[in-house]
């Protein structure tokens, strides 16, 4: 009984200092790349088509094209918006009067709720007017977009 008591406390105090280990992938090919800039990163190989995948617990062997998790990021820069706009009245029930600080072209929409397209249109003034009183009441969103691809959105209700 002693015997089996003395394996079993060992291994209850170890347990306290043991810790998991992270398994990177690696391939083993007879070509292929890595790149990495800013922005993204890129991986690739040569090899023989896949035709066998093994599995065991956190680990993968994949014979052939290596099988990496496809994960693609598009990191675009955002222009800066540097138009100072005005929006009213809001909440609008008749005529939503849009001005802006310069005459650029802007294009403007409007989306309902539910994300649909209500109005796209160009804004080449300095005031504009959107005729919203046959419109359906709720929150409708409006964004505005530069020739530079800056934009910026506002929302309005119309009761």
């Amino acid at each position: 009984m002693r015997s089996a008591i003395l394996p079993c406390l060992l291994l209850g105090l170890s347990s306290g200092f043991l810790s998991g280990q992270s398994l990177e992938r690696h391939l083993l090919a007879p070509g292929g790349n890595y790149y990495q800039d800013l922005n993204w990163s890129m991986e690739w190989s040569v090899g023989e088509p896949a035709v066998q995948d093994w599995h065991a617990g956190d680990l993968r062997l994949t014979e052939g094209f290596q099988q990496g998790n496809a994960l693609v990021t598009a990191v675009f820069e955002q222009p800066p918006w540097s138009y100072e706009i005005e929006l009213y009245p809001n909440p609008v029930q008749e005529v939503l009067i849009l001005r802006k600080t310069d005459t650029q072209l802007l294009t403007i929409r409007v989306f309902d709720v539910l994300g649909q397209l209500i109005l796209e249109d160009h804004w080449p003034g300095d005031t504009r007017r959107l005729d919203v009183h046959s419109w359906q009441a709720g929150i409708y969103l409006l964004t505005l977009k530069d020739e530079a691809g800056a934009f910026a959105s506002y929302r309005f209700l119309k009761p």
